[in-house]
């Protein structure tokens, strides 16, 4: 028999990454207490340890930047689909949010007055010129965030971890958040968590494509948590491919290294960035240095004929100190040493721009809403990002975001006692759990799962069209009714990971037929969004959020319009 164990927490928060834990702060900075963090990961594996480049916020002490340049940046590279008003909060709130990082402890790297160094990244600009607006710690900024967040949660007892536990559903009632039901991986327990809050911030979706720079946990289960409720999505067809993914490996050499001077280079030797944006070279924003690298392997220049192309830092002086982490990883992964060699790289899935509607204190929005719901992080649409977005501005919107929702929720979460909804999943779970130890079929997960990444990679990818999109959604159909037919191999009750697999892939299956539904209706090409039928931006026809959820167990798309600071105004 399967064991069922209650817990009562005024918050759960799931997923316990740079969103998670900030808010988690937060909230306790409001007051809050007996808070929940659940994670099926332990915190310090989470992706944002890997982001490298730093946190984009401009220094309002001193220097020809402002917070107008950062804004405009942003809605620039957006392409359009960036919503002012979230904008403008992030933007506005980055100095703040550095200083308090600082104050936990966070070692940002130093200039030579001792103040916070800066760095330029692409896209980031002060009048038309490269602006020094990121915040880092040499190439290891998300590790040591990571860290400093983690330890200042780990010493405060109002806050309780649940590591290596698997959300399987939310538990709503009369349109309001009861709590959610849980899987323990490391004894097959389930555990319901009776909560007047959940926040969810489990990260993104890049293991839907075959190479890609996020962490094996990136399997898009906070997006499948809120279709299941029946929530929708917004603007998954924009997938930022980052260009400089190490080839087949996936992980990323940080946009740092083409700021310092590193520079692409195709089989003929040529910098070819000269010919997609001759003024900026490497420090495009990222969409068009993919653009750039796709189309020169496409026509033939790639290295040796192959699908990527070199990235070229032996110029760089000091590069041990100033890219420890690049070095380190190319020495160890590639055998190569960038000081004397070009690396292989080629375009990687990274982050999902869409997510989860939420407005500008967290709460989950638009239509459907559920009290008491939020979400904050990669997981989360804020529409901060539009169709593309800057290096620097996730960190940032992680730590504004989950600031702001932890501060939201602690002032709004009643300190009453918990009432426990009545028990109507756990049946469902364990019946389903017992199908797939008892089934006959020969099909496994991590088979159907590589089948989808091939297809999303293929036909849902850096380049999309109708055909290839249809072929994608006709695949994922054929794959979902494969997964109901999925046998495990293996009983044991515990650390069963081919368990966990199959919910893992279930949750990738219903958001991959949302992504190829929204890009098949999206007929322009807009930032990450890449038709090769429909070349040109759709101009203000398009402009507008894709809105997807599952009615019926199928795809359904609806808009909205961008939100301008005049439309605020008049609605005001």
């Amino acid at each position: 028999m399967t064991e069922l164990y209650e817990h009562n927490h005024l918050l759960t928060i799931v997923g316990a990454g740079g969103a998670g834990l900030r808010a988690a702060l937060a909230a306790r900075g409001e007051g809050q207490k007996n808070i929940a963090v659940i994670s099926k990961v332990k915190p310090t594996r989470s992706p944002t340890t890997c982001a490298q480049g730093g946190i984009a916020a401009v220094r309002t002490e001193s220097g020809s930047d402002s917070v107008s340049n950062h804004i405009s940046d942003t809605l620039r590279a957006g392409r359009g689909l960036a919503d002012e008003d979230a904008v403008e909060f992030i933007c506005e709130n980055g100095p703040e949010q550095i200083r308090k990082l600082e104050n936990f402890g966070v070692p940002f790297s130093r200039n030579s007055e001792n103040k916070i160094a800066r760095r330029q990244f692409p896209g980031h600009t002060s009048n038309k010129n490269p602006a020094r607006r990121l915040c880092y710690f040499h190439d290891r900024t998300g590790h040591v965030l990571m860290q400093t967040l983690h330890d200042q949660c780990r010493s405060d007892n109002n806050i309780s971890f649940y590591n290596e536990f698997f959300v399987l559903q939310l538990i709503v009632e009369d349109n309001k958040i009861c709590g959610l039901l849980a899987y323990n991986i490391a004894d097959g327990s389930l555990h319901k968590f009776n909560s007047r809050a959940v926040l969810l911030a489990t990260g993104g979706c890049g293991e839907l494509f075959s190479v890609t720079s996020n962490s094996k946990s990136s399997t898009a289960d906070g997006f499948a948590l809120a279709l299941e409720a029946g929530l929708s999505v917004q603007d998954l067809e924009f997938m930022q491919f980052h260009p400089t993914g190490v080839r087949q490996l996936g992980f990323l050499i940080t946009e740092a290294a083409r700021s310092h001077g590193g520079q692409l280079k195709n089989n003929n030797n040529k910098r070819f960035m000269k010919n997609y944006a001759p003024e900026k070279l490497e420090l495009a924003p990222r969409d068009i240095v993919t653009r750039a690298i796709f189309t020169e392997i496409n026509e033939g220049r790639g290295i040796d004929g192959e699908n990527f192309v070199n990235l070229d830092l032996t110029g760089i002086k000091r590069l041990s100190e100033k890219l420890p982490e690049v070095v380190n990883l190319s020495k160890n992964y590639l055998g190569i040493d960038p000081a004397r060699k070009p690396i292989p790289v080629r375009p990687t899935a990274h982050y999902m721009m869409g997510g989860i509607p939420t407005d500008l204190n967290g709460r989950v929005k638009y239509k459907n809403n559920i009290e008491g719901l939020y979400a904050a992080g990669e997981c989360a649409c804020l529409s901060l990002h539009g169709a593309n977005r800057l290096g620097g501005n996730s960190l940032l919107e992680i730590n504004v975001m989950g600031m702001k929702t932890g501060q939201t929720i602690g002032r709004e979460t009643k300190n009453e006692p918990i009432s426990s909804p009545a028990d109507k999943y756990t049946g469902k779970w364990i019946s389903m759990i017992e199908d797939f130890k008892d089934s006959s079929s020969n099909f496994s997960a991590s088979k159907i799962k590589t089948e989808l990444q091939k297809t999303m990679t293929a036909c849902s990818g850096v380049l999309r069209s109708e055909n290839s999109l249809n072929r994608a959604t006709e695949k994922i159909k054929s794959l979902a009714d494969k997964s109901r037919q999925i046998k495990i191999s293996g009983n044991s009750k515990r650390y069963n990971y081919a368990l966990v697999e199959i919910f893992e892939l279930k949750n990738m299956l219903k958001t991959a037929r949302l992504l190829t539904a929204a890009a098949l209706e999206r007929r322009e090409t807009r930032g990450s969004h890449w038709r090769a039928d429909y070349p040109e931006t759709g101009a203000e026809k398009w402009r507008k959020h894709s809105l997807s959820r599952l009615a019926g167990g199928n795809p359904e798309v609806t808009y909205r319009p961008v939100t301008s600071i005049e439309q605020e105004e008049d609605e005001s």
